[in-house]
This record gives C-alpha cells, sequence and structure tokens, in this order.
C-alpha cells in the first residue's frame, strides 16, 4: 500500500512538473498577444550573460506569469525562424522585447536590464496599466 501510494505521488510530481516547465513558443505566444502581453526573451549561448538573463526572466516568469506569456528564444532554435519572419534580431543579446497591440513592439528592454531582476521586473510591471 505504501508502495503504492509513493508511486502516485512520484507520478503526481512528474505531472505537475511536466506541466510547470512547458515552453511556451513564439507562435504561441504571439497567436495570443491581443489577451496577454508577450515578453520575449532574445539570446544565445555565446552571448556574454546569457545564463544571468535567462535566470532572471524565469524569476520575473515566476511572479508575472498570470499577466504575461513568457517566451525564451535561443537565436539557434527552429522558433526563431517564425520571429525573424516578423522581426529583426538586435545586436547586443541578451535583451528582452515586449509586445501588445497586435503584435506591434512595445517595449525593448536592454541587456543590462534585462540581467537584473530589479530592473526587468519593475520595467514589465510598469509596462502593464
Amino acid at each position: 500500500m505504501k508502495k503504492t501510494l509513493n508511486i502516485i505521488i512520484l507520478l503526481a510530481y512528474l505531472l505537475f512538473f511536466t506541466a510547470c516547465s512547458y515552453a511556451m513558443t513564439f507562435e504561441e505566444g504571439f497567436a495570443q498577444v491581443s489577451r496577454k502581453p508577450l515578453a520575449v526573451l532574445v539570446y544565445a549561448q555565446w552571448s556574454d550573460g546569457y545564463q544571468n538573463a535567462l535566470a532572471q526572466f524565469r524569476k520575473s516568469q515566476q511572479k508575472l506569469g498570470n499577466v504575461y506569456n513568457f517566451v525564451e528564444l535561443d537565436i539557434a532554435s527552429k522558433d526563431t525562424k517564425a520571429f525573424n519572419q516578423r522581426y529583426n534580431i538586435q545586436p547586443r543579446l541578451p535583451y528582452v522585447t515586449t509586445f501588445t497591440n497586435m503584435g506591434k513592439i512595445s517595449r525593448y528592454i536592454d541587456s543590462a536590464c534585462t540581467s537584473s531582476f530589479d530592473c526587468l521586473n519593475t520595467t514589465l510591471k510598469g509596462f502593464i496599466k
């Protein structure tokens, strides 16, 4: 009985973890931009500070995930093609771009701010009306 309970708890944990770690693609986030703003972290694994920016972006996602959709866009991924068909990738990676109003770029957040949780979170909150 205890073994069965442990297996059920383990399966529930794995199901929860899988659901929470689902990564939204740019196309999925962009399709929902009329209902919920979209924040896209654009980075490359070779860019300075990308790991810190990724960590700060994920912390912001935990705080503001009910207000924004969040997308992590590694420029080496297949998802980049969909992004690059609409927008140019800016230099000085990593950075965050926010979208509202039918897909218009609303705000560009530079790498210095993207690498600071306080700056990134404050900037994203300030954008919400």
